[in-house]
């Protein structure tokens, strides 16, 4: 259970992150970076944006290690979240 609840306060620190970095933050990411977060964003596993994409599943793999560094979170959760309050912002 603690475990659990520390997961939780670290996803609401990412996502205070987020905030503050808004709307820019995706700005920093290359083009294939931000196709790969969508498709994260979209609900697809590494393995089915590897083949959407013809590339290895290691390869979405180290675009999506760097898309974390870049954006200072630490799962594609976080990173799905992200994806649909940047599209809410653009409606």
């Amino acid at each position: 259970m603690h475990d659990k609840k520390r997961t939780e306060d670290e996803t609401m620190h990412e996502l205070m992150v987020i905030k503050e970095a808004y709307p820019s933050e995706m700005q920093c990411l290359t083009p294939r970076e931000r196709g790969i977060a969508h498709l994260v964003c979209a609900g697809l596993t590494n393995k089915q944006i590897a083949q959407e994409l013809a590339v290895t599943e290691g390869t979405i793999k180290v675009h999506l290690h760097n898309v974390y560094d870049k954006l200072a979170i630490r799962n594609r959760t976080t990173l799905a979240l992200l994806c649909v309050k940047q599209i809410e912002a653009i409606e």
